[in-house]
């Protein structure tokens, strides 16, 4: 519709009222510009913020999702050097037990010796005290009772003594050679074995030095990994999470034992896989986060052996974030225990362990900051206290 502005009788078009209102106030035209342009910015207003939002999120989510990447990377790297470490640890474990072994056969080399040196000593004595004798004896030779005036029933006689002399004479001087045969032997060998010794002796200080340089390596990378992941508590619960996919796997699997009856009936009365201090409690809330442990965390020396809590079947035995070198062994009615943050594992998936047998060791794989175990009992999803199931006056 057009607009009609009337003045003395006189219409007037939009434009032209324009320039009659414009020449008649006192307002510059670009207050009127703005004036007019005012209701446009007004609504135009809501649609910046909104955009504004929408890239906050967008970039939020792109720094939570390269944060997760980061974090990823991170447990990744400690995975392969915490794995790194379990050979190095398992290297030096085996040298240890073999520079053992040498030192027990070169010490039964040793009293072998003393014993081929003594029996030796002995035989010499026999003969030089059979010398002796004959000297002091004055007896004729057997030239002499050959050649001489004796009675010749006395030179059978004499030579017959003569003849068995003789040869015991002979069998103890062989028994003195042989003894120093093995005497011989025996010192070459106490000198190779000396020699193994000192190889061994210095394999296992190479290997503490390289477990050593893997402990150092990972203690840095802890401090930088803990430095980028800010977000503790979330990180807690995505671990829990994979725990929990772990064990739903293990409960899919039949057990492997014909029934949980003997191990239900042992409430109370087993023992812990560890001697240690009891630093976390079943139940008790994390430092790190909301999530209760389910679980116990027992501090213990690096090293100490871990030991099965009762007979069963290994279904796992690997490293799992949160958790590092883990080893879950199946107990049979749908009964399992678990042993976390090892520095090293003894057994591999399908063993059959009896109980008290040796798991593993004492470590601090996991991204924890001191050694200890992580020890945990679970009837299918259903997590049980520990302090329930083992002994009460068993020393921990």
């Amino acid at each position: 519709m057009r607009l009609q502005i009337r003045r003395r009788g006189i219409k007037l078009s939009p434009l032209s009222a324009l320039r009659f209102n414009f020449n008649r106030s006192p307002l510059p035209l670009f207050v009127l510009i703005c004036s007019l342009s005012l209701p446009q910015a007004r609504a135009e207003a809501p649609s910046d913020a909104l955009s504004d939002l929408k890239s906050k999120i967008e970039n939020l989510r792109s720094e939570l999702s390269k944060e997760r990447r980061e974090q990823k990377k991170y447990e990744q790297k400690l995975k392969q050097i915490e794995k790194k470490s379990a050979l190095a640890w398992h290297k030096l474990r085996e040298t240890q037990a073999e520079l053992k072994e040498t030192e027990s056969v070169l010490t039964t080399l040793r009293e072998n010796r003393k014993s081929q040196v003594k029996a030796a000593q002995e035989i010499q004595n026999r003969i030089e005290a059979y010398l002796v004798a004959t000297y002091q004896s004055q007896l004729p030779s057997p030239w002499q009772l050959l050649i001489g005036e004796s009675n010749p029933s006395d030179v059978g006689r004499f030579l017959t003594y003569y003849s068995s002399f003789h040869t015991q004479e002979l069998e103890q001087i062989e028994q003195l050679h042989q003894s120093l045969i093995k005497i011989d032997a025996t010192e070459k060998e106490i000198l190779a074995t000396a020699e193994n010794l000192n190889r061994l002796k210095a394999q296992r200080q190479s290997d503490v030095d390289q477990w050593q340089q893997h402990k150092e390596k990972r203690a840095a990378f802890l401090v930088q990994m803990n430095r980028s992941v800010a977000d503790k508590s979330e990180l807690l619960k995505q671990w829990q999470a994979e725990k929990q996919l772990l064990l739903d796997e293990v409960a899919k699997t039949p057990s492997a034992m014909a029934d949980g009856v003997s191990f239900a009936s042992l409430r109370g009365k087993l023992a812990w896989p560890v001697e240690g201090k009891l630093s976390s409690r079943f139940g008790s809330v994390r430092l790190s986060g909301g999530e209760a442990w389910q679980g116990v965390l027992i501090e213990a020396p690096e090293g100490a052996d871990v030991r099965a809590i009762y007979a069963g079947k290994v279904v796992y035995a690997d490293w799992l974030r949160g958790l590092g070198l883990l080893i879950i062994v199946d107990h049979g009615g749908n009964y399992l225990s678990l042993y976390g943050h090892n520095a090293g594992l003894l057994k591999g998936e399908g063993d059959w362990v009896q109980k008290g047998e040796l798991l593993a060791s004492v470590g601090d794989s996991g991204g924890i900051k001191s050694p200890a175990l992580y020890f945990e009992i679970r009837q299918g999803a259903k997590p049980l206290n520990p302090q329930q199931w083992c002994q009460v006056k068993a020393k921990i």
